[in-house]
C-alpha cells in the first residue's frame, strides 16, 4: 500500500490537508484501505495496461460503501461502493470512484 498516495484520500491526514489547500477535491475513503486488498484482480481493467502492471488501473465494486466520491467538476459528494485501484511499481492505492448508475 502506498501510504502517501492513499493518505490523500483519508480525511484528517496531512496529505489530505495539503491536497485540499491546493484546491484539489479528493474522494474520501472511509474504510481501512488494507481491508480492500483481498479483492485486487477481481475488477475491470481501466485503460490499456494489464491489471497489476505499473501504471495500470482497475475498477472494483466492493459491494459495500467504501467512501465518498467527490465529483471533480461540481464538488458534490456521493456514497460509493466503487473504487479505482492504481498500481505502482511496488505498491497500490485505492480511490473511491463514481457510484454505479442504478
Amino acid at each position: 500500500m502506498n501510504k502517501v498516495q492513499q493518505n490523500k484520500h483519508v480525511l484528517g491526514t496531512n496529505e489530505y490537508k495539503i491536497a485540499s489547500e491546493a484546491g484539489l477535491n479528493k474522494s474520501i475513503i472511509t474504510v481501512p484501505a488494507q481491508s480492500l486488498l483481498p479483492k485486487l484482480g477481481t475488477g475491470q481493467q481501466v485503460g490499456n495496461l494489464p491489471v497489476g502492471s505499473p501504471g495500470s488501473k482497475e475498477r472494483i465494486n466492493y459491494g459495500q460503501n467504501i467512501g465518498n466520491y467527490i465529483d471533480p467538476q461540481t464538488g458534490v459528494s456521493a456514497l460509493t461502493t466503487n473504487g479505482i485501484v492504481h498500481y505502482g511499481k511496488n505498491s497500490v492505492h485505492i480511490v473511491p470512484a463514481r457510484p454505479s448508475e442504478e
